[in-house]
């Protein structure tokens, strides 16, 4: 499911222009334009991430944190403050009280979003969750079934007007429709192709299709008005709206009384479709253009609506999962069963036979290095043109000589089945594993900048201390586009250990 971001606001036009921003990105907003409401929305739907103002209208911001750390909801969630106040006091008050980011308005769009982004990257690894992955559930039922296409149909009952039946059936969902945010996360790491079938409009406020278009009077906003031709009688010249000649079934001109014929015998028709309002008597020639949500009964202008683009899906073959070698290609699932559409491993030396099976064990989705160098430049390729960072770890195990650490005996492998924890305790979803050799892992960290990639290597080494194991782990960094900007330039920077973090050392050092 998307990430939920609460949105604290009371002004309603910032609130609009946030839940756009952040919902065109692919989150799921929630929103309060009060602190007691914001209190009670984050005790009943959890958010991921609070992005608060100060300014509420019921209470400072302030005194919003203060309650949420005294039940508790400061402690779970990260909060970012939004606000116009910029003295350096209201700066410090906020992070003495535990926000994790202060951004003061106006605020840059794309830099508000790799904050956001930055936040909950962080929040991942410092406090990874342990829930199974619905993603390979969902794709070892569609390969079960044999069902290689998934095509929307139509249900006015979800939220954006449609659903896919046969995955509403596996979920078990409560709301029709929540199955679309899992194929598209699936679809974003390239697990589903998608093909365009829809465009549905739906409300910025609350995220429904239920959308009206309405016509509206200009002058009192009366939505009861109406079109009439305009009509000019040859006889006498009186010229007037269509409806003004209409008396007892026939035609009868206001100005002679006398009757109509036929259009080109005695009048003529001019078909401009004046507008006059019920309401208000006014006559127009344009309509205001406004939009009514039905479901939250919102008003809001064209420019404000959200087009959501609906899609078929359908289950990657084996000759479409990737260019080049793909049956180089592992995927290791938790059901401890070899999935048919991969051929064999990369390697056939026993060693690796068996660190794969313990991969296989432990639940982790491992590529070979060849996948991994055909992937890099697509991957430098989309962020580029999404102006994205993406960053490489390179896990290199040591003995204490510096040597690589080499299993020599079968007690070895439980050494490595704990290694192999810590890095799947430390990836999210979209993150790629290749393993090289029983001494050396590459991680490919899509949308992380290097500065959160450092805290991810810091942190996996710490584990490996915490857990007292006979091998020093050594993290090479390098990221797009700091370190280069094609995969061999990226490469080279992880085997020369320009960067490279040190179970001895808690900072990154640096050699030129």
């Amino acid at each position: 499911t998307p990430e939920k971001i609460l949105l604290i606001e009371d002004d309603p036009y910032t609130l609009q222009l946030l839940q756009k921003i952040f919902s065109e990105a692919g989150y799921e907003i929630l929103s309060a334009s009060s602190g007691g409401a914001a209190l009670h929305l984050a005790k009943q739907t959890p958010p991921d991430l609070i992005i608060a103002d100060i300014l509420l209208p019921d209470m400072d911001g302030y005194r919003l944190l203060e309650q949420m750390k005294a039940e508790n909801i400061a402690n779970r969630v990260p909060i970012m403050i939004l606000t116009c106040l910029a003295e350096e006091e209201d700066k410090i008050r906020g992070l003495q009280l535990g926000v994790i980011d202060y951004v003061v308005k106006p605020f840059l769009k794309d830099e508000l979003l790799m904050r956001v982004r930055n936040i909950l990257d962080f929040y991942k690894i410092i406090r990874p969750p342990q829930v199974p992955d619905p993603g390979s559930n969902l794709l070892k039922y569609l390969e079960k079934k044999n069902l290689t296409r998934l095509i929307p149909r139509v249900n006015k009952e979800a939220r954006l007007g449609y659903e896919y039946p046969e995955i509403v059936q596996f979920l078990k969902l409560d709301e029709p429709g929540e199955e679309i945010a899992l194929l598209e996360k699936l679809a974003r790491q390239k697990r589903l192709d998608r093909e365009f079938y829809d465009l549905v409009n739906v409300c910025p406020q609350c995220g429904h299709h239920d959308v009206q278009l309405r016509e509206l009077c200009p002058k009192c906003a009366s939505a009861e008005i109406f079109a009439s031709d305009i009509i000019v009688h040859t006889k006498c010249g009186y010229r007037a709206l269509e409806y003004e000649y209409n008396r007892d079934g026939d035609k009868i001109c206001p100005a002679c009384n006398r009757k109509l014929t036929g259009e080109g015998v005695d009048f003529e028709k001019f078909e401009k479709h004046i507008f006059q309002c019920i309401n208000c008597h006014k006559k127009f020639n344009s309509p205001k253009i406004n939009y009514r949500c039905f479901n939250c009964n919102y008003d809001f202008d064209g420019e404000e609506i959200i087009k959501k683009k609906i899609y078929i899906y359908t289950c990657k073959s084996i000759d479409e999962s990737s260019p080049g070698d793909l049956q180089d290609f592992i995927h290791i699932s938790t059901s401890g069963k070899a999935q048919p559409s991969f051929a064999k491993s990369y390697h056939d030396g026993p060693v690796l036979q068996r660190l794969k099976q313990i991969a296989r064990e432990i639940g982790i989705e491992a590529v070979s290095w060849e996948y991994l160098t055909q992937r890099l430049p697509a991957e430098i390729q989309q962020c580029q043109q999404n102006n994205r960072q993406f960053s490489l770890l390179k896990i290199t195990l040591l003995k204490s000589d510096s040597l690589p650490w080499r299993v020599q005996d079968p007690i070895d492998f439980s050494v490595l089945k704990k290694v192999l924890s810590i890095i799947k305790r430390c990836l999210r979803d979209l993150d790629i594993l290749c393993v090289k050799a029983d001494f050396e892992y590459i991680l490919l960290l899509p949308e992380t900048p290097l500065t959160m990639a450092k805290v991810l290597g810091k942190k996996m080494l710490h584990y490996v201390d915490e857990l007292q194991l006979p091998l020093f782990m050594e993290v090479a960094l390098s990221g797009f586009p700091q370190d280069g900007t094609k995969a061999h330039e990226l490469l080279e920077v992880l085997n020369l250990k320009l960067a490279v973090l040190k179970p001895d050392d808690s900072q990154e050092e640096f050699y030129s």
